[in-house]
């Protein structure tokens, strides 16, 4: 029950549903118990309890990979779905880290190998992730979880969290697009609301037409968005005009490898955009 839990504090809210960290209340039984700190996502009620169960479903799924995030219970009280999962004391998003990061080495931009540390991480993922035929959808900095101090490149715990919007590949034709237009593909614009402002999030009506969206070439582009900002610290597309017609610019430092890369994951058309298994591949994650 919810009533065992004692609200932190408030974590944000998404498309999906509100999340805060809590602790659970002592058990009077065990009076010499610690406390234990919980992530509680909370998300009201439908008709379609179906849809809602989906999140769960998928990430018992994906118990096995390991920067997924774990559910450790769930449960509803008749208004909401609460799904418990795990977290610590210094957990945050992506895009905090990194934030945090760069102003205690007051560096402007990250080094290559955190760079690449933290984006190999995410793209492992997706690869495990693909091999159950699962698509994630929503990839982007406030979906990634930093736990522990992860004062360095040797010591990171990153967990992909937020599978609300994720979908299996069979179920790819029938699925609603939910997600980040910060992140959508070109193929992807036409299922967002024109007037949808940066960074917002929306469930939209439209039901994705499977000859339309790829998921796995979904997931690389927005791969490709992530790693643009670990390396230049800002996102490649500013309007949604820009997606479709912008022609992506890079810092002149940028590793020549890299930059080929980040062309192909970035790649407008999709069926001329490369795979999960060509960016595994790539010169520039396997440079020593």
């Amino acid at each position: 029950m919810i009533t065992d839990y004692h609200k932190i504090h408030y974590i944000r809210k998404g498309a999906n549903g509100t999340i805060i960290k809590a602790i659970k209340k002592k058990n009077e039984a065990i009076p010499e118990s610690e406390p234990i700190l919980y992530a509680i996502k909370k998300i009201k009620l439908k008709n379609d309890l179906k849809e809602l169960s989906k999140e769960i479903s998928i990430l018992n799924e994906c118990v096995n990979i390991k920067n997924v995030i774990k559910v450790l219970d769930f449960f509803n009280d008749g208004k909401y779905l609460y799904i418990i999962l795990e977290t610590d004391i210094y957990a945050k998003d992506l895009h905090d880290y990194l934030e945090d990061y760069l102003e205690e080495h007051d560096i402007k931009y990250l080094y290559e190998g955190l760079i690449k540390k933290i984006f190999k991480n995410i793209l492992d993922t997706c690869v495990e992730l693909r091999k159950l035929q699962i698509h994630h959808m929503d990839i982007k900095t406030e979906n990634i979880m930093m736990l522990g101090k992860n004062t360095n490149e040797h010591n990171l715990r990153i967990k992909i969290i937020d599978f609300g919007s994720s979908c299996h590949e069979i179920d790819l034709k029938r699925t609603k697009l939910m997600g980040t237009v910060d992140f959508a593909p070109p193929e992807a614009l036409e299922y967002f609301d024109n007037g949808y402002s940066d960074s917002d999030e929306v469930e939209n009506e439209k039901i994705i037409n499977n000859k339309r969206i790829n998921g796995e070439k979904y997931t690389v582009w927005t791969l490709g968005i992530l790693l643009y900002y670990l390396i230049h610290f800002e996102y490649p597309f500013e309007e949604l005009s820009e997606i479709e017609n912008k022609e992506i610019s890079f810092t002149s430092s940028i590793n020549i490898n890299v930059k080929e890369m980040l062309k192909r994951c970035l790649e407008k058309k999709m069926d001329k955009r490369c795979k999960l298994i060509d960016i595994s591949s790539c010169k520039w994650l396997n440079e020593k």
